[in-house]
């Protein structure tokens, strides 16, 4: 015995299951435009740390030179090399008259 299956439950089930796809893939294209606007995000602050980095490795070489060491000290503490001078200039006549 043949059995038939009821054209109009079927034709039913599969409106259901289309519209069920149609909910599911909306909610997918959302958190899929989610997870790209954060994407570039994170991108974009992964892009300015490592410049970042960068500006922080040049000053690291440069701090660790004994050239970058003695300036330091001259400007913050007035350092002097033991067989330096220090000559100190002043111009009076500018301290009695303010200029404009």
């Amino acid at each position: 015995m043949k059995r038939t299956v009821n054209v109009w439950l079927f034709v039913a089930c599969m409106v259901v299951m289309v519209i069920a796809f149609g909910v599911v893939n909306a909610g997918i294209v959302s958190n899929t435009e989610a997870l790209q606007q954060e994407y570039r995000s994170v991108n974009k602050t992964l892009t300015d740390l490592k410049n970042e980095k960068q500006e922080l490795q040049e000053e690291l070489d440069t701090v660790g030179t004994d050239a970058f060491v003695e300036r330091q000290a001259r400007d913050q503490y007035d350092y002097m090399m033991p067989d330096e001078l220090r000559f100190v200039i002043s111009f009076p006549e500018e301290a009695e008259e303010p200029s404009l």
